[in-house]
């Protein structure tokens, strides 16, 4: 979000953790340390709304903030947070809650739903539109972890809840980071490594093994979604082409069948010189 010089603001409350803006730019959701999230408007930095965890019973009072993304129509906030708890702030429900208790007193609780997660720890969090222009709904990407092994699991989300769709292996190690961009969903693994997968159905688009030397800390595409950079805890950075994993299996067979096809007309031309020796 581009700010002029007389829009800048002061943190003083906590460490800021993550940063997310809504699709237009015109609100940025901070989450802190503390667990609190604080939407501001990008025009003066004003706070436009804040949620506490200490006042929802649904969230858990202690952990930071790790992940934020806004849905397409920035009217939904998925938040993960350190701790591995997931779940989705209904922002716009907030909002007119906020203007119903300045009217009168009793207004409920900020909407809230919880990520189904069955024991494992939710890593990172992607929104993305699903169905026709008329009918758009919105589903959520979540990485997860659960023992050594880490996969991921798309949600749709309803009226008041969330119903998991699909659910397929991201790595053998643990999810460690993770970032999308249209029908497009990047992770990094524990081990450096970065796979790719295409939205709803999560076919697995790429993957580059060992692609850093450690931990994958952050990625993100680029606007026309033909590279990721990803950086890692070893201090390096890389962008890497996403190639279609068909295209590349495409290259290899050809590669394989012309190296076959060369070794037979090899073998054949000594068969024909041993034959025409009397």
């Amino acid at each position: 979000v581009a700010l002029g010089e007389d829009k800048t603001r002061s943190f003083k409350q906590a460490e800021i953790k993550v940063v997310a803006s809504n699709s237009d730019g015109t609100r940025v959701a901070v989450g802190f340390a503390t667990g609190k999230i604080v939407i501001y408007e990008t025009g003066e930095m004003g706070e436009f709304l804040a949620f506490n965890p200490a006042k929802h019973y649904l969230v858990p009072d202690e952990g930071g903030v790790m992940n934020l993304c806004y849905s397409p129509c920035g009217k939904k906030l998925g938040v993960v947070k350190d701790d591995g708890f997931a779940f989705v702030w209904d922002t716009a429900a907030s909002q007119a809650v906020a203007k119903s208790k300045k009217k009168k007193k009793g207004a409920q609780a900020p909407r809230v739903v919880v990520f189904e997660t069955k024991g494992a720890g939710a890593r990172g969090i992607y929104a993305y539109s699903q169905g026709d222009e008329l009918k758009k709904k919105t589903e959520f990407v979540v990485g997860m972890n659960k023992g050594g092994t880490s996969f991921l699991r798309t949600f749709a989300l309803g009226s008041d809840k969330l119903t998991s769709r699909r659910k397929v292996k991201a790595f053998d190690t643990r999810v460690s980071a993770l970032a999308g961009l249209g029908s497009l969903v990047a992770v990094g693994s524990s081990e450096g490594d970065i796979a790719v997968f295409s939205l709803p159905n999560l076919s697995r688009v790429m993957m580059v093994r060992s692609a850093h030397m450690i931990f994958v800390t952050d990625l993100a595409f680029s606007n026309d979604g033909k590279q990721v950079v990803s950086v890692s805890a070893d201090a390096g950075a890389r962008i890497t082409t996403v190639t279609k994993a068909s295209k590349v299996m495409y290259i290899l067979v050809s590669f394989i069948l012309a190296f076959i096809l060369l070794i037979m007309i090899i073998m054949n031309q000594k068969i024909i010189v041993t034959g025409s020796i009397p």
